[in-house]
């Protein structure tokens, strides 16, 4: 749901920069979200006029609106969550079903000659590993191409950079949560660069895909909110 009679421009990427800077700084650290330049909020809130003289300035957002946009950005937020496990179970139990209908299926006659190996659960899953296609691959909507697989190989180097942020910053608060998100972001990105860079003899599409897919790839490390990798992008654009 839109804004209403806010006395600046407000639209989803100033939605999706309010999320990160209470995710930063924490929920109701407005002042704090306000002065981080990497966000692009400092003209958007009108705090002090509400905190000296609330009779002279009458522009919003101000805190108030601020708490009730966030919480109903993170109420939404929790809806699709508990949308996408739901989804998640009912194709679990979809494929356990149609697996359950395969194997009562009659067996094959084998020629003459020909030998059965059986294989076990663990060799399979391991074929399927090995073939790219394991069950922690998602599907993201709107990029049927985006190869998580390719990805993870590609953003192997990055590990450590990628588990501070998503392991050590919610341990964090304050400044100090901001440095390290700001150092992991940083990190990401210009190794993302680089990755780009070496395709510098491709098709342009290649490289696009390439920026594309291992931006997609860090938002699954982004904790407790989700974002998109245009916002990401956007935060590493600004440090």
């Amino acid at each position: 749901k839109r804004v209403q009679g806010w006395s600046c421009a407000w639209g989803q990427k100033e939605d999706a920069m309010l999320l990160v800077g209470v995710h930063l700084y924490g929920f109701g650290r407005w002042l704090d979200i306000q002065e981080d330049p990497t966000l692009d909020l400092t003209h958007k809130f009108f705090l002090h006029g509400q905190e000296e003289d609330k009779d002279h300035d009458k522009r919003t957002p101000k805190s108030i609106h601020l708490g009730r946009r966030a919480e109903q950005l993170m109420k939404i937020l929790a809806e699709d969550d508990k949308s996408d496990l739901s989804h998640g179970e009912q194709r679990k139990s979809s494929k356990h079903t149609a697996h359950g209908d395969s194997t009562r299926h009659t067996p094959k006659p084998r020629s003459r000659g020909e030998t059965s190996t059986p294989v076990s659960e663990e060799s399979a899953s391991h074929k399927s590993k090995k073939g790219g296609q394991t069950g922690e691959t998602r599907k993201i909507e709107g990029f049927d191409n985006y190869d998580e697989e390719e990805a993870h190989r590609t953003m192997r180097p990055m590990r450590d950079a990628l588990y501070r942020l998503r392991d050590e910053s919610p341990k964090l608060a304050g400044p100090e949560k901001a440095q390290l998100i700001r150092e992991c972001i940083q990190s990401v990105g210009r190794y993302v660069d680089k990755q780009v860079a070496n395709l510098s003899n491709a098709a342009a599409h290649l490289q696009t895909r390439c920026h594309r897919d291992l931006w997609l790839y860090t938002t699954k490390f982004w904790p407790n909110t989700k974002v998109s990798h245009l916002d990401l992008i956007e935060v590493y654009g600004r440090i």
